[in-house]
């Protein structure tokens, strides 16, 4: 009897203690970033970051998610200033009615060694997976949005794809993906 009381004392505190699954944008674990080119699970929310593209994109193609999005640090899809990758456990559908991943924050998400974020840093952007994604001024959805963007080589204006009107370089806080 007292074993299974132990036992049944360890096994509540085992699930006492594990998190909850992680809500898509958050990072329940966050990994310790060693360099500017990074990928966030948008279904897990588990970041890691690496001093090599080559090093990211072997992280990338190992893991069972798709690459969704490419956020870029520099116009025209430029990796040297380095670039995100934000996967995902499933494509988008074609329409942009459900929103079926999204960050409220990009302050939270680490991209640097030094710690700067992904908020206001976010220069070009491409999707896949019939992807679109929105971005917003404000954290949590508010303020001024694009509209849905499928790629963009300039956010700041005059680029090519469906760039958004106005000037958008450095300028997103939160998303939406569709």
């Amino acid at each position: 009897m007292r074993k299974l009381i132990s036992s049944l004392f360890v096994i509540g505190i085992v699930l006492i203690a594990t998190p909850a699954s992680a809500s898509p944008g958050t990072d329940p674990t966050p990994t310790a970033s060693t360099g500017p080119y990074c990928s966030t699970s948008l279904s897990t929310g588990r970041s890691a970051c690496f001093e090599s593209e080559a090093a990211l994109k072997q992280h990338v193609s190992a893991s069972a998610e798709l690459d969704l999005v490419y956020l870029y640090n520099w116009y025209n899809f430029q990796t040297g200033g380095g670039y995100k990758i934000l996967t995902g456990s499933h494509a988008c559908s074609a329409d942009t009615n459900t929103v079926e991943y999204y960050d409220g924050n990009l302050g939270n998400d680490t991209w640097y060694p030094n710690g700067l974020n992904m908020n206001d840093t976010v220069t070009s952007v491409k999707t896949a997976y019939q992807c679109d994604i929105k971005f917003f001024e404000g954290t949590n959805f508010t303020g001024a949005s694009t509209s849905y963007i499928n790629q963009c080589s300039f956010l700041g204006g005059g680029g090519t794809g469906d760039c958004p009107a106005g000037n958008w370089n450095d300028r997103a806080s939160s998303f939406y993906i569709s």
